[in-house]
């Protein structure tokens, strides 16, 4: 406890200088439009390139080539499931469709209209 009064005291300066542009930046994105926009763009901005970055580092810590071959060996059993006769399955109607293995890149429920948009590779597929 004592350790953080003494961190105060001797950074009281940039903490209160922090603290009033902080207010200020609030004040001002609240008083004018055109602030608000270029604030909310550039913050957008900023979260877009930090989702990016951990994007990335995901996909590297989580095997991106195992997952893509797992994809591709479901997608292979699905279509081997939709071809067997099964009492258990309900029945279908038309074969005309496929399951292709397909990484999602954006999918939003806040539109008018669910866009689900898919990246797969393969120009005759979809």
């Amino acid at each position: 406890m004592y350790n953080i009064f003494l961190f105060i005291k001797k950074y009281n300066a940039v903490i209160l200088f922090v603290i009033l542009e902080t207010l200020c930046l609030v004040m001002m994105s609240y008083s004018l439009p055109f602030h608000n926009r270029k604030i909310v763009n550039a913050c957008n901005e900023m979260t877009g390139t930090v989702n990016v970055v951990l994007s990335n580092w995901s996909d590297y810590l989580s095997l991106k080539s195992q997952n893509e071959t797992l994809a591709a060996h479901n997608a292979l059993l699905l279509n081997a499931m939709t071809n067997v006769n099964d009492s258990t399955l309900a029945p279908r109607d038309d074969d005309r469709f496929s399951f292709i293995p397909a990484h999602v890149i954006d999918n939003n429920i806040s539109r008018s209209h669910f866009q689900l948009f898919l990246l797969h590779l393969d120009f005759h597929a979809i």
